[in-house]
């Protein structure tokens, strides 16, 4: 070996450094052979990858505990900020004090067309009541919301709206009330499929007991009904996750075998 090389061992070429796949020029790999660790061992010239050894450093190896200055400092800052957010909230609802009724509510309109969150949030505390054509449309904007999925991001646990699944929850009680059970029973079809699709590209699922929740609000409106053994039938097959629901669905599918 010469004087200016080293030997580098990595238990897989996975960990060899970004270099190594970069820049053959810099970096000059030699044939690896397999030690009986299987390990792979690299020549490299040293100054070379101390960015990228740094960088597969753990977290434990690189943190570097705050003083006790720091720590203060920071506990400073955080209370000036919740401070500062109590200041706002007051300076807030002394300003709301002085608005016009009518102004008001057209301020909270607007609000309202602007998130989506605010506009769920409104209709649950004035107990909405809706018709059901646009229950049926909105139960479907929540479900296109709540089942989204990061393409970019799959098989891991990406953030997801709950706040859409409480909407969907909502509505289809609602829609149960008013004795809407095919509208209720068809959007339940598209949020098992579009649901279970989202379980299936995350991690864990997490979102596995919001869809559970929705599903049987409509599963115990039909549980006493007649002819639901095909529509429990059409969840089982749409359900990508297979544990949706799954006993209470073939109990009224009246299956005990496997669906194919």
């Amino acid at each position: 070996m010469m004087g200016d090389e080293h030997s580098w061992e990595l238990d897989s070429l996975e960990e060899a450094p970004l270099p190594f796949y970069q820049d053959s020029s810099t970096v000059r790999p030699r044939e690896p052979r397999v030690l009986e660790r299987r390990q792979f061992v690299y020549t490299y010239r040293p100054g070379v990858l101390d960015s990228s050894l740094r960088s597969m450093m753990s977290r434990s190896e690189r943190y570097i505990p705050p003083s006790p200055e720091a720590l203060e400092r920071m506990r400073q800052a955080e209370e000036a900020r919740k401070q500062f957010q109590r200041d706002r909230l007051d300076l807030l609802r002394a300003a709301l004090n002085r608005v016009r009724k009518a102004d008001l509510i057209e301020l909270t309109v607007r609000i309202a067309q602007e998130e989506k969150a605010s506009e769920w949030m409104l209709e649950k505390e004035l107990g909405l009541d809706k018709p059901i054509d646009l229950l049926v449309h909105d139960i479907e904007t929540a479900i296109e919301i709540g089942t989204k999925v990061d393409e970019l991001r799959l098989n891991y646990n990406f953030d997801y709206d709950w706040r859409a699944y409480e909407a969907i929850h909502r509505g289809l009680s609602q829609l149960i009330e008013k004795e809407a059970i095919e509208e209720a029973k068809s959007l339940a079809l598209t949020l098992a499929d579009k649901g279970s699709y989202q379980m299936e590209c995350t991690d864990e699922g997490l979102m596995h007991e919001e869809i559970e929740s929705c599903l049987r609000v409509v599963i115990s409106a039909v549980s006493g009904s007649r002819d639901v053994s095909e529509w429990a039938l059409e969840i089982l097959r749409c359900d990508r996750s297979g544990f949706l629901c799954e006993q209470e669905l073939r109990q009224l599918a009246g299956a005990s075998r496997n669906v194919q």
